[in-house]
């Protein structure tokens, strides 16, 4: 809002905003869930001075991603544990934010290079439907550890150990816009996309507006 001449109020009024894209991590929770394997395995500063690089820039997320993992190397048990992180740290009023965006008929997206299993379920918390989440998948080594004493399904998936990561849009600096594009298809209407790092900020070429979020971290280079 502003004053006019007259000293009233005037409402300014923005473009409609039909499709709403945001990243995930210190954007809707304010952890990275990388940095929080990390800090259980004990290797926090090596992980957290790699992604504070990819975030701000200085190193293309292909370069990082995979050894960001390789240095973690976290069970499966492990990985879904962020989710329960994730919503212990959301960001205020996260969710209402999304549910008062559907109330008016917006569509929300989650577009994250964050793990697909914890993103999808903190994204499903928020209110977010499963189809309008994108996250990075991961393979898992099955034959990990004493895999032939395993009873359950649940014990045989939460012992199994990170193997790798596939490859895809994500897990490159400039391929959130494709990710965008693709969730758009033959859609109309104009786009937003709210995020905190360097690869939200390539992004922001697939939409019509890009709000660089600087809540949780303030990247000169996102917000200037």
């Amino acid at each position: 809002m502003q004053n006019n001449e007259q000293g009233g109020t005037v409402i300014m009024r923005w473009p409609h905003y039909k499709h709403v894209f945001f990243d995930c991590d210190s954007t809707l929770t304010t952890v990275e869930g990388i940095d929080i394997l990390a800090e259980t395995v004990g290797k926090k500063w090596r992980v957290e001075v790699l992604t504070k690089a990819a975030m701000d820039g200085q190193l293309d997320l292909e370069d990082v991603y995979g050894k960001r993992l390789q240095a973690v190397s976290a069970t499966r048990a492990q990985i879904r544990n962020i989710r329960r992180i994730y919503k212990q740290n959301i960001v205020e009023d996260a969710r209402e934010v999304i549910a008062a965006l559907q109330a008016l008929e917006h569509n929300v997206y989650i577009i994250s290079g964050g793990l697909a299993e914890p993103v999808a379920e903190f994204g499903i918390f928020l209110g977010v439907p499963r189809t309008q989440i994108r996250a990075v998948q991961v393979d898992y080594n099955q034959l990990e550890g004493d895999w032939w004493q395993r009873i359950t399904e649940d014990q045989e998936a939460g012992s199994a150990r990170y193997l790798t990561f596939i490859e895809g849009d994500l897990t490159a600096t400039n391929g959130k816009a494709n990710v965008v594009k693709e969730l758009l298809g033959e859609q109309s209407g104009r786009s937003l996309l709210i995020g905190d790092g360097n690869s939200d900020l390539r992004a922001g070429s697939a939409v019509d507006l890009f709000v660089g979020f600087g809540g949780v971290v303030s990247r000169p280079h996102v917000l200037e």
